[in-house]
């Protein structure tokens, strides 16, 4: 995240708190926007007030030097926004993705990840990223469900992130379609929720609030394709000796295909295994690609950014 201080605000905090948020802020991995003036009285600031590992911190610090491109990916907060209790809970407590199937699932994530950091187009972010969730900051929450969506983030928010489910939390789900955008209508409450309109008023799905970088209230992604078994070719099945010949050859059958009952002795505990044979380019292969904000990315590129906004 990218914390927008204003000389204004800056000058009605208290001095011993404005430090430490500070250097709570950086040692986090976030970034500081201020003018020259504010920059320089962050700066004293924390050399009067703050620990000698604070000095140190904010003499080294490269936290004011973000680029272009994470100021306009990453999330750009204003600090005089929140109450001090939320600062700390924004910025010091780590983010998570809620995750269906957690346990099996989030290596997943990680390895999708670490096969991105050399992307041609955003190989920075997802550097950024993939340190995010081997340090912890970005990890993960069991949501039990696309059913117990809502209810798990509305727990988050009435806990811990109070105010703040929409910057620290991402839902994923998948789709469970069973043809290219017919996402089944059961589904219509947890989408409503996360786009924020009510459900009585639901008459079809949007794909353009799904497949977007631009969401509100809550960052979320609903997998294309049926689930996440779908996006592993037969080859990485094979390569755990499972047999593959009741699967679709032709991908607008096989993207859909429930792999669970398609690929004899497939078990969800298998998913860690099939993604460690992956590369970016195998991940890349038959996905569906989305222009956001003039620029071509594919959905799992899509997915990562949104992971990107809340760490």
């Amino acid at each position: 995240m990218i914390v927008n201080i204003d000389y204004e605000f800056l000058q009605e905090c208290d001095d011993a708190w404005l430090s430490s948020i500070c250097c709570k802020i950086i040692s986090n991995g976030h970034y500081i926007k201020c003018d020259s003036r504010t920059r320089i009285s962050i700066f004293d600031t924390v050399l009067i007030h703050g620990s000698s590992l604070e000095k140190e911190l904010i003499k080294e610090t490269r936290a004011f030097d973000y680029t272009g491109e994470q100021l306009k990916y990453l999330t750009v907060l204003n600090l005089n926004d929140f109450s001090p209790k939320q600062s700390e809970v924004l910025f010091c407590n780590r983010s998570l993705l809620l995750v269906e199937n957690s346990i099996y699932e989030w290596d997943v994530y990680k390895h999708m990840a670490d096969s991105y950091k050399r992307d041609r187009s955003h190989p920075n972010l997802m550097r950024q990223l993939l340190s995010a969730m081997q340090k912890g900051r970005l990890s993960f929450l069991h949501c039990g469900g696309w059913t117990q969506c809502a209810q798990i983030i509305e727990q988050q928010e009435n806990d811990i992130y109070v105010g703040l489910g929409k910057y620290k939390l991402c839902a994923l789900m998948d789709s469970d379609c069973l043809s290219a955008e017919q996402i089944p209508n059961d589904k219509h409450k947890v989408y409503s929720y996360l786009c924020g309109q009510s459900d009585k008023r639901f008459t079809s799905y949007n794909i353009d609030k799904i497949y977007t970088l631009h969401q509100s209230p809550y960052i979320w992604h609903m997998w294309y394709k049926r689930a996440i078994e779908n996006y592993f070719p037969n080859s990485a099945y094979e390569s755990l000796g499972l047999d593959t010949s009741l699967l679709p050859i032709e991908s607008q059958y096989r993207d859909y295909a429930d792999i669970e009952s398609s690929v004899r002795g497939y078990a969800k505990s298998d998913l860690p295994t099939l993604s460690s044979v992956m590369s970016r380019k195998d991940y890349e292969r038959g996905l569906k690609h989305f222009c956001v904000d003039g620029e071509d990315l594919s959905e799992i590129q899509l997915f990562l950014l949104k992971l990107v906004r809340i760490i």
